[in-house]
């Protein structure tokens, strides 16, 4: 059977995020649970040094993300140090997706900006609703306010989605070739579980699937 790639979506997009801060950076995480927040979503780090901040994930689908009003500022974000971006396209057979390691502010400003570029009826009929910022270089029209975000990124990493994964590009770990896109997705949501059961980093975890007929 010809292998096929886990497609990409916004839960395995989070877990591979969480991986990068765990296997690339090197954090200790503690994740920050709030009400209708997704799994993996934000969470409380420690860097080598000791230092403690907190990141905030964010999926965003054909290089557009999104994020709520909240007063005068924004929701998640306000409280967060830095933003870490999960970005896929629109290709249902995706390959990779492209993690972007920002400083919330920068995230702050682009979204202050596209806000600010609405007419009073739209940010009137916003309310509650969320406001999108394409992170790539808009030059002109109605997507152009606020974008190119991913210009001030303080890393930059393409990860692979495929079954020839190597540890230093990604938290998937997976020397063997994925073959289901279910049964890839599964595995990893299992991973975590565990890990998270014993305290333990998903990168300490390693799970075998042996197949007889």
């Amino acid at each position: 059977m010809r292998p096929l790639t886990p497609k990409p979506t916004r839960q395995l997009l989070r877990t591979i995020a969480r991986g990068y801060l765990e296997d690339r950076r090197n954090f200790k995480l503690e994740a920050v649970i709030a009400p209708g927040r997704p799994p993996d979503a934000y969470f409380r780090c420690q860097d080598d040094d000791g230092e403690s901040f907190e990141v905030a994930v964010r999926t965003a689908k054909n290089g557009r993300l999104a994020f709520r009003r909240k007063g005068d500022g924004w929701k998640t974000i306000d409280e967060a140090d830095f933003v870490l971006i999960a970005s896929f396209g629109d290709d249902e057979a995706a390959k990779s997706v492209d993690l972007y390691y920002i400083d919330a502010q920068t995230a702050v400003a682009a979204l202050d900006e596209a806000y600010a570029a609405l007419s009073p009826a739209k940010k009137k009929a916003k309310g509650t609703f969320p406001v999108w910022v394409s992170i790539e270089d808009v030059k002109e029209g109605r997507k152009a306010p606020g974008s190119g975000m991913i210009n001030q990124a303080i890393d930059h990493i393409t990860v692979p989605l495929d079954g020839t994964l190597r540890r230093n590009d990604t938290v998937l770990e997976e020397e063997e070739d994925i073959s289901e896109n279910f049964a890839a997705e599964r595995i990893l949501n299992l991973k975590d579980a565990i890990a998270r059961r014993l305290g333990l980093p998903p990168s300490a975890v390693e799970i075998s699937v042996r197949i007889t007929i």
